[in-house]
């Protein structure tokens, strides 16, 4: 925050000596740029004849791939606030504080170009953290819980089971996290909920020897997932969806179906239904649920074992003293420094997150203050690849086909297979093709040989989004990659359709379809995760180790604050919902009998 507050009277003070003209501010658009992490950013600020600010919009972006990705939370979140509070003096987007900073910069400098003066739109400049006007509050409990998703939630009513007195916090407005927008399907290794109907994969030696195939796609030598800890977890996955049955979660009677390679149970309602029956079952047992309200340090005693955080809501700060506290608020896939610095190859590829906007690894940052163990990189759980989401802004892109394409890198350089991530089981396969290039942006070719793909396409054409040539090399010029690659991709790729076989990458022979018809456009597509995989280092219960493997006393993880262990960069779909929560289970049993026993 002191960071922040310095970039906002820096631009205030800047002000004082810019030469503000004469006459009037003149209604209209204005242009400003400021430079954002590696790359200028540019934003259009419309103002009234009065000094109105009417709407802030960033128009070029060039650190995160033309706005999307991980700043896009700064992108939709400040121009807003300007505009609301007509102010410079906004708030950060957690996560983003670098985008955020060049935003404002970037506003100063277009309202001075409209003969404002930056200053009239610099009040309340007083440090949050300095103005002493909240009321301060401490509250004892056995076992505070930072974080209301899967894991912090399981293990809340684990805690509570265990004859613990608990109190779980988070700083959104509702519980649930990333948990809310997924499936809900959890792997449940021999859960007595199919004792009837269980399938012949359902068994530990045939998950992980699943999982083993499939994590080996990319990236062999990381040394991950840890198979010692991976079997451990998933052989309580089933006991641990029957437990959560026992405490009133309910889940369909079959086996879910889209894969038959592992058991999974689907949560009635999916994501959220799950996360609501959590909700439900943890608060009539006695949980103390607090929402909108965000842990931000926690506290140790002079022999460094945790006895409790401090947290934050709008009106208060609150002290809680605590015997064990358990870390579950989630990754730091939307925070933009944090994943440059602990999984700079992804960053590279112009990763786009799709998990909630609260894991911007406020859990991470407080562990790692008191000690906690983390791992060197990060990976991330790869889900899926997306159409450039500026696109999909202004059209609708359903009709894009994306495995009957050409896909290059940022060089024209083909990357992959372009149909790998066809099926269920392979849907992160050409994410991780992308991850493993690095080359972003990376592109598809399209032909004009369909009408309502070249409409979609024109659209983006007319917007600056989509590239257009009427040959392949005036194609490259329009995307600005080498032209001496992208014919040479072309070419091959063409022969390869012509021969119905992919020698390069083995592309199924289905997908190979001849793109030949002018003119030819090019869309940007990137990388999607749900999370990361990386957090700090813990035991098989949930406690928090440091570097050298010590347990750091009275403190948790699970979830995503703690699952390196399980991935390498690919995603085993719907495993994570069944890892995190039989991760809560136990933290939260171990948290309760540490707290009871002191």
């Amino acid at each position: 925050m002191k960071k922040f507050l310095s970039l906002l009277l820096s631009v205030c003070m800047l002000a004082t000596v810019v030469a503000v003209p004469a006459f009037a501010t003149e209604a209209g658009t204005y242009n400003g740029t400021a430079m954002g992490h590696a790359y200028d950013l540019t934003v259009a600020v419309t103002v009234d004849a009065d000094g109105t600010i009417t709407d802030v919009t960033v128009t070029e972006n060039g650190d995160e791939a033309d706005g999307t990705g991980i700043s896009a939370n700064a992108i939709a979140v400040i121009p807003g606030k300007i505009v609301e509070e007509q102010s410079l003096t906004v708030d950060s987007v957690a996560g983003a504080t670098m985008t955020s900073e060049a935003i404002i910069t970037a506003t100063s400098e277009a309202l001075t170009a409209a003969g404002a003066d930056p200053n009239a739109y610099c009040a309340d400049m007083a440090d949050p953290e300095e103005e002493g006007d909240k009321t301060q509050v401490e509250e004892t409990t056995d076992v505070l819980v930072i974080g209301a998703g899967v894991a912090g939630l399981t293990a809340a009513l684990s805690a509570k089971e265990n004859g613990a007195n608990v109190i779980v916090i988070d700083k959104m407005p509702y519980a649930g996290g990333t948990t809310n927008s997924a499936g809900g399907i959890l792997v449940c290794v021999g859960s007595e909920l199919f004792a009837n109907n269980r399938l012949d994969s359902d068994n530990l030696e045939a998950t992980l020897a699943y999982w083993e195939d499939h994590m080996s796609y990319s990236c062999m030598d990381s040394g991950y997932p840890d198979m010692d800890r991976l079997t451990d977890v998933l052989a309580s996955t089933g006991s641990t969806v029957d437990w959560l049955v026992a405490n009133d979660v309910e889940f369909a009677a079959e086996p879910y179906s889209a894969s038959t390679s592992y058991p999974m149970a689907l949560a009635n309602g999916g994501g959220a239904g799950l996360i609501n029956m959590l909700v439900a079952s943890t608060t009539a047992r006695g949980v103390d649920l607090r929402l909108n309200t965000k842990g931000i340090q926690l506290i140790s005693d002079s022999v460094g074992t945790i006895v409790g955080a401090m947290a934050e809501t709008e009106d208060s700060i609150i002290t809680f003293h605590a015997d064990s506290v358990v870390l579950a608020t989630g990754g730091i896939s939307q925070n933009e420094e944090l994943v440059e610095k602990y999984s700079p190859k992804l960053h590279r590829a112009g990763l786009v997150p799709t998990s909630a906007v609260s894991h911007t690894g406020d859990g991470l940052l407080m562990a790692l203050e008191v000690g906690a163990g983390t791992f060197d990189v990060f990976s991330t759980p790869l889900f899926s690849q997306i159409v450039d989401p500026k696109l999909s802004a202004i059209t609708d892109t359903s009709a894009l086909t994306i495995y009957s394409q050409l896909g290059v890198n940022a060089n024209g350089n083909r990357f992959g297979n372009e149909a790998a991530s066809a099926g269920w089981d392979t849907m992160d396969y050409t994410a991780s093709d992308m991850i493993q290039d690095g080359n972003a942006p990376f592109w598809y070719i399209y032909d004009s040989s369909d009408e309502a793909i070249a409409a979609v396409l024109e659209a983006g054409v007319e917007a600056g989004i989509v590239a257009k040539g009427e040959t392949i090399e005036e194609l490259a010029l329009s995307m600005h990659v080498y032209t001496a690659s992208l014919t040479a991709s072309y070419a091959d790729y063409s022969a390869y359709v012509a021969a119905g076989e992919d020698i390069q990458f083995g592309k199924d022979a289905a997908f190979l379809k001849a793109i030949d018809q002018a003119p030819f456009y090019a869309v940007k597509v990137y990388p999607t995760t749900f999370g990361s995989a990386g957090g700090v280092t813990t035991t098989a219960d949930g406690r928090v180790t440091k570097q050298d493997g010590t347990v750091i006393p009275g403190l948790y993880a699970a979830g995503e604050m703690s699952n390196r262990y399980f991935y390498n960069e690919n995603y085993i779909l719907a495993a994570s919902l069944g890892l995190y929560s039989t991760m809560g289970r136990r933290a939260g049993a171990a948290a309760a009998a540490d707290a009871l026993a002191k």
